[in-house]
């Protein structure tokens, strides 16, 4: 799996101390995600743990009240998270 072969960034939404949320576009379907890029190169290896932790938490997650995990991906130094993207309407 490859996340510059799967999505299209549309633009980013939000940033944190330790990444960013981007709006993106799923190229096999058209349909809108968000992914939550974290940086973890150079994290300490405890942080390393807890966001390896949220993906296994956001897997095993299913209720109608949480944002639904899509998928994860890990390159360039990133965890990057994708999740459903609620638009509000």
């Amino acid at each position: 799996m490859d996340y510059e072969q799967d999505y299209e960034e549309m633009h980013r939404i939000g940033r944190g101390q330790f990444g960013a949320a981007h709006i993106v576009k799923e190229k096999k379907t058209g349909l809108l995600y968000v992914a939550k890029k974290m940086i973890i190169e150079g994290m300490e290896k405890k942080e390393q743990e807890g966001c390896i932790q949220e993906v296994q938490l956001l897997k095993n997650l299913n209720s109608p009240n949480i944002v639904a995990y899509k998928g994860s991906y890990c390159c360039k130094g990133e965890l990057i998270i994708i999740m459903e993207y609620c638009d509000g309407k």
